[in-house]
């Protein structure tokens, strides 16, 4: 409507909507409809009744025009008095709500969520329910409790296939082979079988060149193989003389008994040696008495000491015949040997085998390693001589006391004997290069009594005998055999 309006145009009226719009009042022209009914329901603005408009809802309001969405609802399963629409059991969970599970507790399925008990499932003993061990002292996976002890390792004959603890048993290395002796393939030395048994032993000799030669056998045992030179029968390959020695057998040799070289175990004839006359076949003597090696037929007597004056070369037996000139130096006065040329030469007395004699046939060098020597032949050409020390003896004392020696010449002992007795007797043996070769002292000798030397080691030849007797010193020559 517009209060102005002097022609009438198209007019808009409220009545077009429904109950509730009204105009605006204005009078200018500008005047819309006022709806008063927004949600379009029927029910004016001023009328509505605002509330829960939901028949399902708890709180449904029968009167509200306008669902002011405050309607409350029964939780799912449950009705509005939070009663479960369905609980079979009666233990308060709805049916639809139950969650089934384990409830023990001490089972390793346990669903502390569950409301509806179900199977449960429990460790092993000795186990949690991971599967590990409650007790592993050593971390191999077998609880201590059911640890078994044995070899563990496999290529071991004492490999026990349920031991779990390795306890130092395994002893004895798998070797796999035949272990039936009587097998061609048998190994001793295998501890495991290991089928390769195939062949039986046939035991027999397997050698064609053998005598008992076998097809079959297939393990060598007594093979008997003919002689060498000789079949299997026992006779010669090759007998040229027919004596039943093979040739190649033959010996030759002396078949003479008598013979030196006689050959029992020849088996024909050769040559033949005989024993020399007075001889045997080994070359010794058959009668030889003094063991000389001298036959007793072959023997030549007579004199076999080199420094005897009769001396035979050829002789091979002593007949007791030989000379030696045995020489003795004595004096016959009192003043001390003081000569020192030929001339100045006192007489001596001198014994030639024990008998005493007067000579001034003499000679004497004070030089050779300070002693006198007297050298005497007699009349059949032979030497003798005795020697005396360079000192002031008196003469008158070498008299008094006679010294006597034997056997001269002398083997093993030799027998000295003095005519004074002394307290001290100092006695030396010495070489031709007046070089002491033993000595020995005597305390209170007695006028008259032997006494002894061994000389047995001593070399053959000629030595001296020097005796101190601490008032007089008096050299002798003797011979060693």
């Amino acid at each position: 409507y517009m209060v102005l309006a002097t022609d009438s145009v198209l007019c808009t009226y409220s009545t077009d909507l429904d109950d509730c719009a009204i105009c605006s009042g204005a009078t200018d022209g500008t005047g819309t409809i006022v709806d008063n009914d927004i949600d379009d329901d029927g029910v004016c603005d001023a009328d509505e009744v605002y509330g829960c408009t939901d028949v399902n809802a708890c709180n449904y309001e029968e009167d509200a025009t306008e669902d002011d969405e405050s309607c409350e609802y029964a939780a799912d399963n449950y009705d509005c008095n939070n009663v479960c629409l369905m609980d079979t059991d009666g233990d308060g969970v709805c049916d639809d709500l139950e969650i089934y599970g384990c409830l023990q507790s001490i089972a390793c399925n346990y669903n502390p969520d569950a409301t509806e008990n179900e199977d449960c499932t429990y460790a092993e003993s000795n186990y949690d329910c991971d599967g590990n061990c409650l007790v592993d002292t050593d971390n191999d996976g077998v609880c201590d409790i059911d640890e078994i002890l044995g070899c563990t390792d496999i290529v071991y004959v004492e490999y026990d296939s349920l031991a779990t603890d390795d306890d130092g048993s395994c002893l004895t290395l798998i070797v796999e082979g035949c272990t039936d002796s009587l097998y061609i393939e048998f190994n001793p030395e295998a501890n495991v079988d290991d089928a390769s048994c195939v062949t039986l032993v046939v035991f027999g000799c397997s050698d064609v060149t053998a005598c008992n030669y076998d097809e079959n056998a297939n393990s060598d045992f007594g093979c008997v193989y003919a002689i060498p030179n000789y079949d299997c029968s026992g006779d010669c390959l090759v007998d040229t003389d027919g004596d039943g020695v093979c040739d190649e057998l033959e010996i030759v040799g002396c078949m003479d008994v008598t013979a030196c070289d006689y050959n029992q175990f020849a088996t024909d004839a050769g040559d033949c040696t005989e024993a020399v006359e007075y001889y045997d076949c080994n070359g010794d003597c058959l009668a030889d008495d003094d063991g000389d090696g001298v036959c007793n037929e072959l023997e030549e007597y007579g004199c076999t000491d080199v420094d005897a004056c009769n001396y035979d070369a050829d002789a091979t037996e002593a007949d007791g015949s030989c000379y030696v000139v045995n020489v003795t130096l004595a004096y016959d006065y009192e003043t001390p040997l003081t000569a020192t040329t030929d001339a100045d030469l006192p007489t001596y007395i001198w014994y030639l085998n024990d008998v005493e004699l007067v000579t001034t046939e003499s000679q004497f060098d004070p030089e050779e390693n300070g002693f006198y020597e007297v050298v005497v032949t007699d009349d059949l050409g032979c030497e003798g001589s005795d020697t005396l020390s360079l000192f002031d003896v008196s003469i008158h004392e070498v008299l008094k006391n006679k010294i006597s020696i034997y056997p001269n010449p002398v083997v093993d002992v030799l027998n000295i004997q003095m005519e004074n007795t002394s307290d001290k007797i100092s006695i030396q043996i010495l070489n031709t290069l007046g070089a002491v070769v033993l000595t020995r002292d005597i305390d209170n000798y007695k006028s008259g009594i032997d006494f002894q030397l061994q000389v047995s080691d001593l070399s053959k030849g000629m030595y001296l005998l020097r005796i101190n007797t601490g008032a007089q010193i008096q050299t002798l020559s003797w011979l060693k055999q």
